[in-house]
């Protein structure tokens, strides 16, 4: 079992029929892994270009190793701006990949 923490930081699209371009996101935050949990707290940005809204984005779940995490996540805003069919929960499936992990993609991509 892998116990870790790290800080990060993304961006994101989201489909969203009432909004032609979809929904962009930028979000920074921390996470911990200990032993089968995953905790993590995020600060997140999102725009369609014309509003913005600021969410604080505390998640909760289950990993295998700290590479693969199911988790659930409730943003709540901290603005007025109200983004039609944006759902208030959150699913995710994420796959991190480590140092060790990246050492090995390169050791095969060179070899090919």
């Amino acid at each position: 079992m892998s116990n870790s923490s790290s800080i990060f930081y993304g961006l994101s699209w989201v489909a969203n029929k009432n909004y032609k371009s979809g929904l962009y996101s930028v979000k920074y935050g921390a996470d911990c892994n200990y032993k089968h949990l995953y905790i993590g707290i995020a600060s997140q940005a999102q725009t369609d270009f014309d509003k913005l809204k600021f969410y604080f984005v505390p998640s909760v779940g289950i990993h295998y190793s700290g590479t693969i995490v199911l988790y659930y996540s409730r943003p709540l805003g901290f603005s007025k701006t109200n983004f039609i069919g944006a759902s208030k929960h959150q699913f995710g499936l994420s796959y991190n990949f480590t140092k060790g992990l990246v050492k090995e993609f390169k050791k095969e991509f060179y070899r090919l």
